[in-house]
């Protein structure tokens, strides 16, 4: 309690990490009266994986009210395809499983997603600070959490007034800033593929509107083609030795495996628009993607590929006070 006014003193949450995840869970504890700020330096890829949502993901957009803006930018996604060889193909739409599942999902452009969702959390009253928070680890012989910010990054948030939030929430995905600092391990499999992607524009597509296609790759691995408003994102995921043999660079390694790959080169006439005036936008460059993957069959495990929003490396540390009765609303 507020010792001055009796009233229940607001929770302070700092969350670290503006991308999608880190944004939603801002608008929502803003509109329970939380006291919210959050840490990003603003640093992104102009490309982003993570382009095409799931259905489950539409009635958190709703209740964000970010569905309409949301389709505005984006292509409505029907379904999916798994294609094994050309005369191997599952087609399957989200809406014959329904009511069971949401009918359909949507194919979005990242980094505006991204933004447009960030800008919705400063509009509910969230404070940004841009910067790259540090955290810090507890002593033990302190009382409370065992994660703190760090003095340069409290400090560099005036609008705390230097008062340690209540809850600390590490929205860093795949980074695992909170995890690294506290020492808790990661479980890695044996594979450590790599992905290479770009965005093509001038395309041809003979499949349903904003239908995604998985396919099984000729130079090994998967590959992805994800239909965007103006846009086709296509993209291979494969392991490093098979990479190597496509080429040194990302650009080399995509540009062969769609030239080399018959169905891949046909999806679009990607190749011909690549030879002939066609316009490549900016390849994004290579990162580790499926380090875990169990070697399983393409269905399998194309079952683990994470939605921008269904990330599972969000984490939250709360002091042993936050949520004493009375204390915090």
């Amino acid at each position: 309690m507020n010792s001055n006014t009796e009233q229940p003193e607001r929770l302070r949450v700092a969350i670290v990490g503006a991308g999608p995840a880190g944004s939603a869970l801002a608008i929502l504890l803003a509109r329970q009266g939380s006291d919210v700020t959050l840490f990003d330096d603003g640093r992104r890829a102009e490309l982003l994986v993570g382009e095409s949502l799931v259905p489950a993901v539409v009635p958190i957009l709703r209740r964000l009210g970010f569905e309409e803006e949301t389709a505005s930018f984006s292509r409505v996604k029907p379904g999916v395809s798994f294609i094994w060889s050309p005369a191997d193909r599952l087609s399957v739409t989200f809406k014959r499983f329904a009511p069971a599942v949401f009918p359909y999902a949507y194919n979005i452009p990242r980094p505006q997603f991204d933004e447009a969702l960030f800008t919705k959390a400063i509009a509910a009253g969230v404070r940004h600070v841009p910067v790259r928070a540090r955290l810090q680890p507890v002593s033990e012989q302190e009382a409370g959490a065992e994660l703190a910010l760090a003095p340069e990054t409290l400090a560099a948030a005036p609008v705390m007034e230097g008062r340690p939030p209540h809850l600390i929430v590490d929205a860093t995905g795949r980074a695992r800033h909170a995890a690294r600092v506290l020492g808790i391990p990661a479980r890695l499999g044996p594979r450590k593929d790599v992905a290479h992607f770009a965005h093509f524009e001038g395309f041809s597509w003979d499949d349903a509107p904003g239908q995604v296609l998985i396919a099984r790759g000729e130079a090994g691995g998967w590959s992805w083609s994800i239909p965007l408003q103006e846009r086709l994102s296509v993209g291979i995921v494969l392991g490093q030795d098979d990479a190597a043999r496509l080429g040194r660079t990302p650009e080399d390694r995509l540009e062969r495996a769609i030239a080399t790959d018959p169905w891949l080169s046909s999806v679009a006439r990607l190749r011909a628009r690549l030879g002939h005036g066609g316009r490549r936008l900016r390849l994004h460059r290579p990162h580790a993607l499926t380090r875990g993957f169990p070697g399983a069959p393409l269905g399998r495990a194309l079952g683990r590929w994470p939605g921008p929003v269904a990330e599972t490396g969000v984490g939250a540390f709360a002091s042993r006070d936050a949520f004493g009765t009375g204390r915090v609303r």
